[in-house]
C-alpha cells in the first residue's frame, strides 16, 4: 500500500459529512470531507479509557482520531481512521474505502494530550474492518489489537453496549481529541455531556443514514472521529462517524449492529493478550447490575475498580475511581489541588510540581523556599531526609492528620493563595517538621527532568512525623 498525505494534516483523519443543501433537480447528493471535534467540551482527565491515536504514515502523512479501549488491548474506532478514504469528496451511493493503513502506524496514547513521538504510548499490532463490504456509510467501524496490554492502573477498559440497540430520546455522552469550537486544542482529550438520540438507522428519514448508524445531537467535529457515544450506564453505544457541515447531526456508528463482530475479535485479543475475555464478551451481556467481572464480591453497578479485585474499595484520592486502577493520579479534590493529589511522576502534578513517595505512594506538591508561596491553602513544610533539609508544601494539618490524608479538600481557585511564610531572610517559616527516614541515595527531591523512577523512590522507606514547636526557621 502507497502511504499518502492526509487531507487535514495532524488534526484528523477526515470526518465525511453530509452537505446541508438539498440536492437539486435529483442530482445526487454528496457527502463532503469535515474532520470532527467536541464542540463546546471541557478538557476530560478521567477517561483514560478513551484513547487519543496518533497516525504515522510516514514522508509526513499522519493524523489523529479516538478510540475506545474496550479491553486491555483492544481499542474500537473508526474505519475512517485506519482505512483511505477515495477522495475529499465521498458519495454514499458509491465511495468505498481502500487499503488499511499498516497496524504499526497506530500509537494509542490514555495521556489528556497526544504525542506524536509515539512515546508513552501503546503501538497497533493488528487492524481489523468488516468484510462483509468496504462502503464507507454503514461500515465504518474498526478495531486494533496493540502490542501490549494497557495496565488496569492506567485505564480500565469500557464496555460496548453489544447487546442492546439505541433508543431515539436517550441520553448520551461524547468523548474525544477533537479541536475546539475556534479549531485550536486539538489532540486534549474533551469531554461533552447531556446530549441525546435522535433517530436510528432507517427511522432518520433522510440520505445517508443506514441501518446500522443513528444520529446524535450538535458537537462532535474535528479530530473526534472513532471516538464513543457514552451511554448512561457507561456503555459505549457508538462510534463517531460524521456529521453535518458546522458540526450538526453527529452521525455515529452503532455497536450493537456490530456486536457478534466486536465480540469475535475481542475473544482474539484476549488469546493475544493473555487474559480471560469480559463477561460481555463470552455471554454478551452488558448491564452492570447482573455482573462482578472481578469476582471481588462488589458487583459491577456498584464497584469503583471493575477491572481489579479490590473488595475493600480502597480509593486513597476520593475521586471515587478504586486505587487499583484509578487512571488518574493527578486526581482533582474538589477542584484545584495542586499539592497533595496522587502521582506516580512529576508530569502528573503540572508546572514546577514534584511526585514526592513519602511512604504511602506519591502525592503532588512543589518547593517553597526563598519566599515561594504554597498554592491554596496548603502550608510551607521542613522536610529532613538523609541528612538534608527541603521546604515543600503540603496539607496545613499534616502535622496532626498525616501527609495528604484522605480527609483533606483542596479549597476553590477562585480563593486567593496563602503567601509562603518568612520574616524576610528568604528562608519560608514553617509550623512543623515532618522528619523522614529513607533510604537515599542524593537526599534531595527529584524536580525538572529528573526521571520518574527518581522521583518516585528518592522517598521511599519509613516515615515518622512529629509536631514540633511553633517557632520560624531562622
Amino acid at each position: 500500500m502507497q502511504n499518502k498525505q492526509l487531507a487535514f494534516g495532524l488534526v484528523c483523519l477526515a470526518l465525511v459529512a453530509c452537505d446541508d443543501a438539498a440536492p437539486a433537480g435529483g442530482e445526487t447528493k454528496t457527502l463532503r470531507s469535515s474532520a470532527q471535534l467536541i464542540e463546546g467540551g471541557t478538557v476530560d482527565r478521567t477517561d483514560t479509557q478513551v484513547v487519543g491515536l496518533a497516525i504515522n504514515l510516514g514522508g509526513g502523512g499522519g493524523g489523529l482520531c479516538s478510540g475506545s479501549l474496550i479491553a486491555p488491548n483492544l481499542v474500537l474506532t473508526a474505519r475512517h481512521c485506519v482505512s483511505e478514504l477515495p477522495s475529499e469528496t465521498v458519495d454514499c451511493n458509491t465511495a468505498v474505502f481502500g487499503d488499511v493503513y499498516p497496524a504499526s502506524s497506530f500509537n494509542a496514547t490514555t495521556n489528556v494530550t497526544v504525542s506524536f513521538s509515539g512515546r508513552g504510548g501503546y503501538q497497533g499490532q493488528e487492524v481489523f474492518v468488516p468484510e462483509q463490504s468496504t462502503d464507507v456509510c454503514g461500515y465504518d467501524v474498526a478495531l486494533i489489537v496493540l502490542a501490549q496490554n494497557v495496565p488496569a492502573n492506567i485505564a480500565e477498559p469500557i464496555t460496548p453496549r453489544v447487546d442492546t440497540a439505541v433508543v431515539r430520546g436517550e441520553g448520551y455522552t461524547a468523548v474525544g481529541y477533537g479541536s475546539t469550537a475556534d479549531g485550536t486544542g486539538s489532540g486534549t482529550r474533551r469531554i461533552l455531556e447531556n446530549l441525546s438520540v435522535q433517530c436510528s438507522g432507517r427511522q432518520c428519514g433522510f440520505f445517508g443514514i443506514t441501518s446500522t448508524e443513528w444520529v446524535g445531537s450538535d458537537g462532535v467535529c474535528q479530530g473526534d472521529s472513532g471516538g464513543p457515544a457514552i451511554d448512561e450506564l457507561g456503555r459505549v453505544i457508538g462510534v463517531a462517524s460524521r456529521g453535518g457541515s458546522g458540526c450538526v447531526g453527529s452521525v455515529y456508528a452503532g455497536v450493537a449492529p456490530w456486536g457478534n463482530w466486536i465480540r469475535e475479535k475481542a475473544e482474539y485479543a484476549a488469546i493475544e493478550g493473555g487474559y480471560p475475555p469480559a463477561l460481555w464478551v463470552t455471554e454478551g451481556i452488558t448491564d452492570p447490575g447482573f455482573f462482578d467481572n472481578d469476582a471481588d464480591g462488589v458487583l459491577d453497578a456498584e464497584d469503583n475498580c471493575v477491572g481489579a479485585v479490590n473488595a475493600d474499595q480502597a480509593d486513597r484520592d476520593a475521586d471515587g475511581v478504586g486505587d487499583l486502577c484509578d487512571p488518574d493520579f493527578a486526581a482533582d479534590r474538589s477542584g484545584f489541588c495542586a499539592v497533595c493529589n496522587a502521582c506516580e511522576a512529576d508530569a502528573d502534578c503540572g508546572e514546577g510540581g514534584l511526585c514526592v513517595n513519602f511512604g504511602t505512594g506519591g502525592w503532588c506538591t512543589t518547593n517553597c523556599a526563598d519566599g515561594v508561596a504554597c498554592p491554596g491553602d496548603t502550608a510551607c513544610f521542613d522536610i529532613v531526609f538523609g541528612g538534608a533539609s527541603r521546604y515543600l508544601c503540603l496539607n496545613p494539618d499534616a502535622g496532626a492528620a498525616g501527609i495528604c490524608n484522605s480527609d483533606y479538600v483542596c479549597i476553590d481557585p477562585s480563593q486567593p493563595e496563602v503567601p509562603a511564610p518568612g520574616d524576610g531572610s528568604g528562608a519560608p517559616e514553617v509550623g512543623f517538621t515532618t522528619v523522614v527516614t529513607a533510604q537515599t541515595e542524593s537526599g534531595c527531591a527529584a524536580g525538572g527532568a529528573a526521571s520518574s523512577a527518581a522521583a518516585l523512590g528518592m522517598l521511599a522507606g519509613l516515615m515518622a512525623l512529629r509536631r514540633r514547636s511553633l517557632r520560624p526557621v531562622r
